[in-house]
């Protein structure tokens, strides 16, 4: 009796439940999207690591200037237990302008790498002989080929450490897994000697990779090689005995400790797994910040849950005292309105997934061009769906709504009979319960405030300050409507007729909905303010930080970092020989290694401002303690001294004063840190030194960036200097060469891809809080269509009726809107000052753009006018005898 109940009541009120299981579902899709995309973008780099390392249990790993190649004939001959494998790695591009992509030149001895990457050409191949013999040849998946546009034979024109070069495609592979796949995605495979010379770093190697497990036997191609005559072969070996094994093992463990010991000072041993733990470190930040945004959606469409199953309850009042009447316990109401909201819960969930897979395609474009923006190349191109993305959005989605629930159920077991039946008891409750609303609202706050205090660091600590500031909002809202419909009252002037005193009073008396409404619109509204506040904040910051340090008139470089990014040599010679040049700086980035882990490195002319400026934060001088730039460019005149960004600073805990170990050629070095500076060129965070003490530690000459100033009288004329400098350089060269603007603009451009995702969660939440409005009002104006029925029939038009509740829209509208400011400003500081600071390291200063707070008030009173809509449209089309008969 009581499930066919509900199955009646949900089923005469369509509209409402439709509203409700749209506004969840599309909160479950918002979450389960995002996790999608993200698990999507971690399984791609997961592969690119799979390509680029295969079955690698330890790598080694040089200093600026790679490791030098003997090392590895060594090593084969000296320790034959450990398996090794030479590798030499860098970044090319194909296309030119908007068309240009970066992808991963993997060079290889096909003779070794076999045993640690499936598709590497085993001895016995085919395609060996002239993947050895013939210069420039590449080897790329079919996918890759396809994207280029090019096939077997073919032309591949790519630009790489500043030159043009044409490689013959060799082979194309075809008939590969899922894995190899988008392994292989952006990965060209050539001979080791090929990617020495097109890099530019003959006799030295990337890295070498190692596996302990001893000399272990794996297939060769497993894939098909299209338009080639080849047939890979399986190797057969017998299973060796568990002795010969643990032996085996315990002579390469042996073998590898010896090896650490005798290494050169330059050279160190990394676990295989090193290079994905790094870069999963550089992402999560970025991948948590995105999985709380996408949360916050579904947080806003639990108040569409609470408010459907708080309006049935209501609408059923008078069925639950005559059922608690006639014996039905409190305890099977209350199972019968939980399992209602679970099974809204359960069809949610069932809509929402297909919707968030559609939408993940549109987010995983999003998240990857950002990571290939900010961290690094990734190999994903689509959506993988896998049930630890979809798991997180179902269980939000139905712990959620339960949650969401409870109150309201309780309630409806909670009266008694005779009060179940009055329509007035629950709003005297709510009125009633005011007083601890507020408390607990006082109670969320200063749970924000100590979670804030302090020097914490943990970023899911931050988040859930910025929760509990969210809930601090909610549990005060009840009491702040009530308060600001009284104002609103008197502000009315009495002229303005009883219309819009009715519609206020009419907020009021359904204050259990309206304040859910209100506070679903206002939590959506504030995370739109709160994200638009620190997104202006943070751009007003960059472009002052580009501005302050962008110099130079014009920049020289060439993409990449490490040895691979080297400037072709004497090319700063003809630059300085120019007319229009007053004087050339230098810089060289690099990455390497301290007793702090890996670091990047820009190793710059000492004089003041040659080629960038300092945004100092603090600097310790030699007698004084400051932000003095000019003792910043002095101090980096010595051999042991360097400036470390804020996000470094945060990241390795160090501070001016504080002393840094690097490994250089002649073994570990103290560096003295000297200073802090601002700079969100990378949340990696980055290192300076001067480049004779750079290369007095490192031996390493390569330019890897200019920074040219102008003579005055040319400075006006910058965009033709840069185009007579391309033809001063020359086209075969292929370096960029920018004018200060141009790279102002490109950041700018950076930072707005960057951020863009999180506009289109805000306005997925604002979305789902928009449905809760409309389903509040639907629910206010169902409730009160006896009492619209005896306006009606006193003689109150269908205009009149339409304007009364498109009233009590636009003040729940403005309501929400006001209380969203405060919350925003105080979500925006959250954001700005700890969420970034703890994530990236990031300092900036805090503005607060007025544009953003009236752009909020129109969204809120539009948002609600459109949602009061229908519901308005509905009741004043009603005629007044078949009103009586709505509720």
């Amino acid at each position: 009796m009581l499930v066919r109940s509900g199955v009646r009541f949900h089923l005469r009120r369509p509209v409402q439940l439709a509203l409700a299981l749209f506004g969840v579902a599309l909160g479950v899709a918002v979450v389960a999207a995002m996790f999608i995309a993200i698990d999507s973008a971690k399984r791609g780099f997961d592969h690119a690591n799979e390509a680029v390392f295969g079955h690698v249990s330890h790598v080694l790993r040089g200093g600026p200037a790679g490791i030098d190649e003997r090392l590895f004939t060594r090593i084969r001959l000296q320790w034959p237990t450990i398996a090794a494998a030479p590798v030499v790695s860098g970044q090319i591009a194909i296309g030119t302008g908007q068309d240009r992509r970066r992808l991963q030149l993997l060079g290889i001895d096909p003779f070794v790498d076999a045993r640690f990457r499936s598709y590497s050409p085993s001895p016995e191949s085919a395609v060996l002989a002239r993947f050895l013999s013939e210069p420039g040849t590449v080897v790329l998946s079919e996918h890759t080929a396809r994207s280029a546009g090019v096939g077997v034979d073919d032309t591949l024109v790519v630009r790489v450490a500043g030159r043009v070069v044409e490689l013959r495609v060799l082979a194309v592979l075809s008939g590969l897994n899922e894995l190899q796949r988008a392994a292989l995605d952006q990965v060209l495979v050539v001979d080791i000697a090929t990617a020495q010379e097109l890099l530019g770093t003959i006799g030295k190697l990337s890295r070498i990779d190692l596996s302990v497990q001893g000399p272990l036997q794996y297939p060769g191609f497993s894939s098909g090689v299209s338009q080639v005559n080849h047939r890979p072969v399986a190797t057969q070996t017998s299973a060796p005995s568990i002795e010969h094994a643990v032996v085996a093992r315990q002579a390469a463990d042996a073998a590898l400790r010896e090896l650490q010991a005798l290494l050169p000072a330059d050279v160190r041993v990394e676990p295989g797994s090193a290079n994905a733990s790094a870069r999963e470190q550089m992402t999560r930040a970025f991948y948590l910040n995105l999985r709380m945004l996408s949360v916050l959606a579904l947080v806003v469409g639990l108040f569409i849950i609470y408010n459907a199953v708080s309006f049935s309850v209501v609408q059923r009042r008078t069925l639950f005292g005559t059922l608690r009447a006639i014996g039905v316990t409190g305890r099977e109401i209350l199972v019968l309105v939980l399992s209602e909201a679970l099974i809204l819960a359960v069809l949610a969930s069932v809509v929402g997934l297909p919707l968030g897979i559609m939408l993940a395609e549109v987010l995983l474009a999003l998240v990857t061009r950002t990571v290939e923006d900010l961290y690094f190349l990734s190999a994903v191109r689509s959506v993988h769906v896998d049930a630890s993305a979809l798991l997180p959005a179902i269980c939000l989605g139905l712990f959620g709504s339960l949650a969401a629930a409870l109150m309201p159920a309780l309630e409806a077991t909670a009266i008694p009979a005779r009060a179940a039946m009055s329509a007035s008891h629950l709003e005297r409750g709510v009125r009633a319960a005011l007083p601890k609303l507020a408390g607990a609202g006082v109670c969320a706050a200063l749970l924000c405030a100590v979670l804030l205090a302090g020097d914490h660091r943990g970023l899911v600590s931050a988040f859930v300050a910025l929760f509990a500031l969210v809930m601090s909002a909610v549990l005060f809202t009840p009491a702040l409507t009530t308060a600001l419909v009284r104002i609103l009252q008197i502000a009315i002037p009495s002229r303005a007729g009883g219309i819009p005193l009715m519609a206020l009073r009419g907020v009021r008396a359904g204050l259990s909905r309206s304040s859910v409404a209100v506070a679903a619109l206002m939590v959506a509204l504030a995370t739109t303010v709160g994200v638009a506040v620190m997104v202006s904040s943070f751009r007003i910051s960059l472009h002052e930080w580009l501005n302050a340090t962008l110099r130079a008139d014009i920049y020289v470089g060439v993409a990449g970092r490490g040895v691979t990014a080297t400037l072709p040599g004497g090319l700063r010679e003809r630059i300085a020989a120019l007319p229009q040049v007053r004087s050339v700086a230098v810089a060289r980035d690099v990455t390497v290694s301290t007793d702090r882990g890996e670091v990047d490195l820009k190793a710059m002319t000492e004089s003041e401002g040659a080629y960038r400026g300092l945004a100092m934060v603090h600097v310790l001088s030699d007698r004084t303690a400051g932000t003095d730039e000019a003792a910043a460019w002095q101090a980096l005149t010595r051999a042991d001294a360097a400036l470390i960004s804020e996000s470094l600073s945060w990241r390795l805990r160090l501070n001016a004063g504080d002393v840094l170990h690097i490994n250089t050629v002649s073994g570990a070095r103290a560096v003295r840190i000297i200073g802090v500076f601002r700079d969100y060129a990378s949340d990696r965070g980055l290192m300076i030194m001067g480049i004779k003490a750079y290369r007095a530690l490192f031996d390493d000459i390569g330019v890897s960036g200019l920074a040219i100033n102008l003579r005055a009288n040319t400075q006006a004329n910058a965009e033709q200097t840069v185009a007579s400098l391309h033809r001063a350089v020359g086209a075969e060269m292929q370096v960029r060469v920018l004018h200060q603007a141009r790279i102002r603009d490109a950041s700018m451009a950076i930072f707005d891809r960057t951020f863009a995702i999180t506009r289109v969660l805000q306005w997925l939440a604002t979305l789902v809080a928009c449905i809760g409005v409309l389903s509040a009002l639907m629910a206010l104006a169902l409730e009160r269509s006896k009492e619209m029925a005896v306006l009606r029939a006193q003689g109150m038009t269908r205009g009149e009726l339409l304007v009364l509740l498109q009233v009590q829209s636009v003040a729940m509208g403005l309501i929400a809107g006001l209380l969203s400011l405060p919350l925003g400003a105080l979500m925006a500081l959250v954001l700005t000052h700890v969420v970034n600071r703890r994530a990236f390291g990031w300092g900036m200063e805090f503005h607060l753009p007025l544009e953003v707070l009236g752009h909020t008030m129109l969204v809120a009173v539009l948002a609600a006018v459109l949602a009061g809509l229908y519901p308005a449209w509905r009741l004043s089309r009603t005629n007044p005898a078949n009103a009586l008969r709505l509720a």
